[in-house]
């Protein structure tokens, strides 16, 4: 009879909140890469890997933050 070993796997999540809400592609982009940079191990084999993103609100909804100056062009096109 002839034993089968499982590979060891490799299991784990990383959560990053944003600090103001946004729907600029970039900016949502470098906080995933953040957050698999942080649960990332060289040398291992990767199958597939995945990032789920929520909390999503319809613009019209937004709370802005108090400490935010959305004063600047790229923060106004982010928001509307």
């Amino acid at each position: 009879r002839q034993m089968c070993i499982r590979d060891s796997y490799y299991s784990n999540y990383a959560h990053v909140s944003l600090l103001e809400p946004t729907s600029f592609t970039p900016a949502l982009i470098e906080s995933a890469k953040k957050g698999l940079h942080t649960i990332y191990r060289p040398g291992l084999s990767y199958k597939k890997a995945g990032v789920l993103l929520g909390g999503f609100v319809a613009p019209p909804y937004l709370q802005s933050s108090l400490f935010v100056d959305i004063s600047d062009e790229r923060r106004k096109k982010e928001l509307a």
